[in-house]
This record gives structure tokens, C-alpha cells and sequence, in this order.
């Protein structure tokens, strides 16, 4: 375990230094810090986010630096540990491209996957992602004890274009959309608007649900992926208060694409996936019978504050709120394991 953990402190040292706000010594130190440290230390370094204790020792963390870099950091019961790097300014990433890892101790791993590099040591797995529509690479380090899991991820890299986005799933019920941030879920889009979704409301109540996200900072809802989590949470809440028409989440819920059962409302995360990449989503979509992404709002299942819900224009692509009894439109999502 020791040489182990000592090959992958190897690895993040081995980052070369190329401007970011992050230095080889800052990512030694998070790979060390505890829950309780992190968030003041990246406070200090100027870094908006939130840090998450889950059990003891293990806990999810997201941040972010002026929208130019961001970061998640995971560790669990099982010590696994996940690190995802992610560059946006195209400076800082021809510097990392120019300068070459030390891959001496790694072996390269094929990829049939567009723009995707992989290098394993044992347990440790490097990932390098490029995309191209938005410009950015995703630096993506893992240490993880059980063998499967590498198996299964590589395996998923092997099948070419099989989740790049905007590719239709019909065995899925729909169009893909992204993945998770730790790559172990992708996002699938529901080939059309639920029926009467075209203006129903989110809830009649002003109030915090309870279990569903909530924040007013954009920081904090931009790392926010738990659409199921959130939709179940909602769900309950609305079937608890008796409410007397169909809400969002219910219809999100009772949609049944692709003879599948479990949609869900989408959040702010997982729309924003929508938005970036609409052109070829509703490319995908209109190409095998679906219907595209309509100009207009859209709910998310994450919550601004007790009145307001986060939401998308899907005509400007702007972020913005829906004042929980307004009347925007529900697009599904579902999530699907990768085997």
C-alpha cells in the first residue's frame, strides 16, 4: 500500500508547472489533506467551492478558480481516492501538452476513444482528456484497490465513440449527453419533452426541500450532478404535500421512453451538459426521430432558495432561476452504469 500510495504522490509531482493557480506542491498537500483541512486551504489559494464529509475520513469535494481551472476531489471508505484536474485556458493547456509527463513507470493503455490518452502503474490510472467543443483538458488521476473497476473503466475506453456525446443510445431511450465527473455514469437525454410538460410548475410552495441541493451560488451549483438524488427528494415532497396538479418532477418520473422507468429531472450540472453541447444534441436527436431541445426554459431539480430553482434558456443558453410555481418545460434524464 505504501509504495503504492507513494507511486501516485510520484505521479502529481510529476505535474509540471505551467501557471495554473495550482502548483506540484499544492496537489501533494491536497492528496494528504484531510476533509477538515481542505476547504481552508483552498480558501486561502482563492479557490470558491465546497467540500462534503460523507463518512469519517472519506468525503467529495468540487472547486473552482475564476471559471479558468477546477477540481474534484474524492476519497472513500476503501481508500480509494479520485483527483480530476480540468484546464480551460488554451494557454495552460498547450504548456502541460508541451512539456511531457514522465511516464517511465506507466504503461500506456489503447484508446479507441476521440482525444483520450490512458496510462495505468498498477493501481494508479492517469486519463487525458481533450474536448474540443469546449476547449478544455481534463487531467484525471485514480487510485483504486479493486481490479474491476479499472477493468470495466478501460473496457468502456475501448469501445469507440460508444458515449461521446450526442451519440443515440436506442437500447438507452436516447441521446448521450456527458458523463459523470468521476466517469463511472453516463448521461442519457430523453428523445422529446415529457407530454404537458410545456409549462408545468415545479411546486406550489415556498419552501427548502429537504435532501434536494439548494445553494444561490453558481460555484457550488455548476459541480451539482445529483439530478436522481434531487428528483427523489422533490418527489417526495410533492406527493407528501398532496399537491393537486402534476409537477415537474412527477412527470419527469412517470416518463417511460425507451420502455425505461427511471427518468428523472435533470440538475442544474446535467442541463448545463445539455446547453454546452446543443448543436449536437439536437443534431442526434432530430437525425433519429426525436425532437430537439425547444428555445425556451427549462427546470433543473437543483434549488436556488426556497422560492427560485435554477434554470436554462435554451434560447440564449443563459443560466438563470424559475420562481418555483412558473411554468417551464421538463426534458428527462437518465443515468446508465458503465459495464
Amino acid at each position: 500500500m505504501i509504495k503504492l500510495l507513494g507511486a501516485f504522490l510520484a505521479l502529481l509531482v510529476a505535474v509540471p508547472a505551467v501557471g495554473q493557480s495550482l502548483s506540484i506542491v499544492d496537489l501533494t498537500r491536497i492528496y494528504h489533506m484531510s476533509a477538515e483541512s481542505l476547504p481552508q486551504f483552498m480558501r486561502e489559494k482563492g479557490w470558491n467551492g465546497n467540500t462534503t464529509v460523507i463518512d469519517g475520513d472519506a468525503f467529495d469535494m468540487s472547486w473552482q478558480y475564476n471559471n479558468d481551472e477546477d477540481i474534484v476531489v474524492k476519497q472513500s471508505a476503501d481508500g480509494s481516492k479520485f483527483v480530476s484536474y480540468r484546464l480551460h485556458r488554451q494557454k495552460d493547456i498547450d504548456a502541460y501538452r508541451a512539456e511531457k509527463i514522465n511516464f517511465d513507470r506507466f504503461e500506456r493503455i489503447a484508446s479507441r476513444k476521440k482525444n483520450v490518452e490512458i496510462y495505468r502503474h498498477k493501481y494508479i490510472l492517469q486519463m487525458l482528456t481533450t474536448n474540443t467543443t469546449k476547449g478544455t483538458l481534463t487531467i484525471r488521476y485514480e487510485y483504486h484497490p479493486d481490479g474491476d473497476f479499472w477493468s470495466n473503466l478501460i473496457d468502456a475506453n475501448m469501445k469507440p465513440d460508444a458515449y461521446e456525446v450526442g451519440t443515440f443510445l436506442p437500447q438507452e431511450g436516447g441521446v448521450v449527453i456527458g458523463l459523470a465527473p468521476d466517469s463511472t455514469e453516463v448521461y442519457i437525454v430523453a428523445m422529446e419533452d415529457v407530454k404537458n410538460g410545456g409549462g408545468c410548475s415545479w411546486s406550489s410552495h415556498k419552501d427548502d426541500v429537504e435532501g434536494c441541493f439548494n445553494s444561490n451560488m453558481w460555484n457550488k451549483a455548476n459541480f451539482d450532478f445529483s439530478g436522481k438524488a434531487n428528483t427523489k427528494a422533490v418527489l417526495g415532497y410533492v406527493l407528501d404535500n398532496c399537491e393537486a396538479q402534476l409537477r415537474a418532477v412527477q412527470l419527469a418520473c412517470d416518463y417511460r421512453g425507451g420502455n425505461h422507468n427511471d427518468w428523472y429531472l435533470p440538475s442544474i450540472a446535467q442541463l448545463k451538459q445539455i446547453a454546452d453541447n446543443k448543436n449536437d444534441i439536437d443534431e442526434s436527436l432530430r437525425n433519429n426521430g426525436g425532437i430537439s431541445i425547444a428555445k425556451t426554459w427549462y427546470w433543473s431539480s437543483s434549488q436556488y432558495n426556497e422560492t427560485m430553482v435554477w434554470s436554462i434558456n435554451f434560447a440564449t443558453l443563459m443560466i438563470g432561476q424559475s420562481a418555483k410555481d412558473g411554468h417551464d418545460r421538463v426534458r428527462p434524464v437518465r443515468s446508465v452504469k458503465l459495464r
